[in-house]
């Protein structure tokens, strides 16, 4: 049997327009809904006017970056319990262990696959 998927709204926050649109265009295959932020500051306003049910999280962003945006995510009672996927060129233990101590529910590294 074949099972449809609901349809979700993934909010991805990542400065880098390349890998932004690779992000969407995966999102969209599995006939979700994508929407985008830049940077963390446009991330965490958005969050006040829009329901989201996944984040995926660049880390090196400027201004504030993403370990700086989880921590508010995660101190925000309104959307603390939405679950959150780094997606992060640092490979490292030390950040991967950092992002999951802040509440990141899991680490991908970049470059990543499409499959």
């Amino acid at each position: 049997p074949q099972y449809q998927l609901s349809q979700h709204t993934i909010l991805i926050i990542e400065d880098n327009p390349i890998s932004a649109d690779i992000l969407k265009k995966v999102v969209e295959s599995m006939n979700q809904t994508p929407i985008y932020a830049d940077n963390g500051y446009e991330a965490l306003t958005m969050l006040k006017h829009t329901s989201v049910d996944l984040i995926l999280l660049d880390i090196m962003m400027p201004g504030i970056d993403g370990y700086e945006v989880l921590e508010a995510i995660k101190q925000e009672p309104a959307y603390s319990n939405i679950p959150i996927i780094i997606v992060s060129a640092l490979g490292r233990a030390e950040d991967r262990i950092k992002g999951l101590q802040l509440g990141g529910y899991d680490y991908i590294s970049k470059p990543f696959q499409f499959e």
